[in-house]
């Protein structure tokens, strides 16, 4: 037996819960208001290299890959910052992992048999704000938003299509 569960619903944000007096877009405030937060950080630079590419499907959370373009190229997108959501010492380090891993396989139902690179195409996004005043999350064209876009190979000298991954 296996549970196939039905194509996710596009949700407009005005949804609201049954029994609660909340809507989807209370959840939405909830859960991802703060656009430094890691995990939202990393879904905002996904969305940001998705609709650069025209792609507008929505977010798959088990794919290998983060990005499918329109042509069929898989995307993997990295993000980091020197600034984080919590109070900080010192600005953190912005580093980019790159190493092959398992996938998982939704047309077989299973989790890939060996380590790979499972992306064509890796775009790093790296927000280089220093200063919470200068920490602009909208601000995606601006000075303080970089990114670089490399082939599956094109990261070699840091060990990534030898085997060893890497970090950049």
């Amino acid at each position: 037996m296996t549970f196939d569960p039905p194509a996710a619903a596009g949700l407009s944000g005005t949804e609201s819960f049954d029994g609660l007096d909340a809507s989807i877009l209370d959840f939405w405030r909830y859960a991802m208001s703060d656009l430094r937060t890691n995990n939202v950080r990393g879904y905002l630079a996904e969305f940001l290299v998705a609709r650069a590419v025209e792609s507008r499907g929505a977010r798959v959370e088990w794919d290998p890959w983060d990005v499918t373009a329109p042509d069929g190229t898989t995307i993997e997108v990295k993000s980091s910052g020197f600034l984080q959501s919590w109070a900080q010492k010192k600005l953190s380090t912005p580093t980019f992992r790159v190493a092959p891993a398992y996938g998982w396989d939704a047309a077989t139902n299973a989790r890939s048999s060996e380590r790979q690179y499972h992306a064509d195409v890796y775009v790093f996004c790296l927000h280089t704000a220093r200063t919470h005043d200068d920490y602009d999350p909208f601000s995606v064209a601006g000075p303080d938003t970089q990114g670089s876009v490399r082939p599956r190979c094109g990261t070699r000298r840091s060990g990534g299509c030898n085997g060893r991954g890497g970090r950049f």
